[in-house]
């Protein structure tokens, strides 16, 4: 049943994904149908070998009523790149999407996206082949961060169907090749500046609790003499009464001490007038 939105996670929702069962419990929470739960063999995805041999346990969790798109999890002997790049080849060969899950011991589990894609052949023959390419997003189980369960999140399943929940995933995996934890860039100049750069600003030491304290202050006043700016007939602002509340607020704003406007932002001393040649302007 699709969500309407994406569910939220806890660390504790990630450090309870320790067997087959947590992650299928996971899934189904998230919206994937895993009534069709399925204990596989190597051999029956297409291993053969040493890299038969290398597996322990392979399960289909989930599988969506018009079969487009499998999740299928893994439990190698031991987590390494020829393991996860055999088992994407044999299911790359498959008309079906994958997402695959891979946990050899469970303290880190690494989620794979089968990303199918169409290339054209260069040389006399020619002509499209499929590309199998394997996006990877892996999870600290015991340490999981706020941005691992920021991602693992957007797994939830809010699209109507299979194929849509398939380019949903896909953006979900490019994200997590680049996102940071405030922001989203793709190995720019930013990165380095937002993380290490501004840091080393002066300004970005400063402590803003003491206008915050200030601003409160002028709040809280403003509550507690609310009852003598007004008359009892009308509601209106009784004329000759002073504010005081309204002086400590501006000068807490920066205004003079006999002021009782709050400071305006400067204006440039001349604005575009809209003459003929949008250069010309008047004074303000």
């Amino acid at each position: 049943m699709p969500h309407p939105t994406d569910l939220d996670l806890t660390p504790r929702d990630v450090a309870d994904l320790a067997s087959p069962d947590a992650i299928t419990a996971l899934l189904t929470k998230l919206g994937y149908d895993t009534a069709d739960r399925t204990l596989l063999s190597p051999g029956a995805v297409g291993l053969a070998g040493e890299s038969a041999c290398a597996i322990k346990r392979i399960e289909l969790l989930s599988e969506d009523p018009e079969q487009f798109l499998r999740v299928v999890f893994a439990q190698p002997k031991s987590l390494t790149a020829k393991v996860r790049n055999d088992l994407v080849r044999v299911l790359g060969k498959s008309n079906l999407d994958h997402v695959l899950i891979l946990a050899s011991d469970f303290d880190t589990l690494e989620f794979v996206f089968l990303d199918k894609r169409k290339r054209e052949q260069k040389g006399p023959i020619g002509g499209a082949r499929i590309q199998v390419v394997p996006k990877t997003f892996k999870l600290d189980r015991r340490h999981s961060t706020p941005l691992e369960r920021r991602i693992l999140r957007r797994f939830t399943w809010t699209c109507r169907d299979a194929l849509e929940q398939f380019v949903k995933l896909r953006s979900v995996f490019d994200a997590a090749a680049y996102t940071g934890e405030y922001f989203q860039n793709r190995g720019l100049f930013s990165d380095y500046f937002l993380r290490d750069r501004l840091r080393e600003d002066p300004a970005w030491r400063d402590n803003p609790s003491e206008m915050f304290h200030r601003a409160t202050d002028c709040r809280a006043s403003v509550s507690s003499n609310d009852h003598r700016l007004h008359d009892t007939s009308g509601g209106r602002n009784q004329r000759g009464r002073s504010c005081p509340w309204r002086h400590r607020s501006n000068r807490a704003l920066g205004a003079g001490p006999g002021s009782t406007t709050v400071p305006r932002p400067h204006r440039p001393h001349f604005v575009p007038s809209g003459g003929s040649d949008g250069c010309r302007g008047a004074r303000a």
